[in-house]
C-alpha cells in the first residue's frame, strides 16, 4: 500500500513533496492529531518558521502548542 504506518521511515521523496506543498502553501490546516510524530512537526514548524498561519482541530494539546508555537485552536473531535 502506498502508506507509511507509525513507527516506518517515511521515504525522502514523500517527506520533500510534502515539504515543498508547506513551502507552497498560504497556510497549514492540521487535523486531529498531537503532532506528536516529528515527521509530522517539521511541516508545522516549517509554516512557523515562513510565518504561514497554522490552524489546529484537535482534542488536547498538541505538540506545536507546547513548544510556543501560535496556532489557531479548535478544540473539537475531527
Amino acid at each position: 500500500p502506498d502508506v507509511v504506518f507509525f513507527g516506518d521511515v517515511v521515504p525522502e521523496a514523500r517527506k520533500k513533496a510534502a515539504m515543498d506543498a508547506v513551502e507552497g502553501a498560504s497556510g497549514v490546516l492540521v487535523v486531529g492529531s498531537s503532532l506528536a510524530v516529528l515527521s509530522s512537526f517539521r511541516l508545522v514548524e516549517a509554516a512557523d518558521r515562513l510565518g504561514l498561519p497554522i490552524a489546529v482541530v484537535n482534542v488536547g494539546e498538541t505538540r506545536a502548542e507546547r513548544q510556543g508555537i501560535e496556532v489557531i485552536k479548535i478544540e473539537e473531535q475531527a
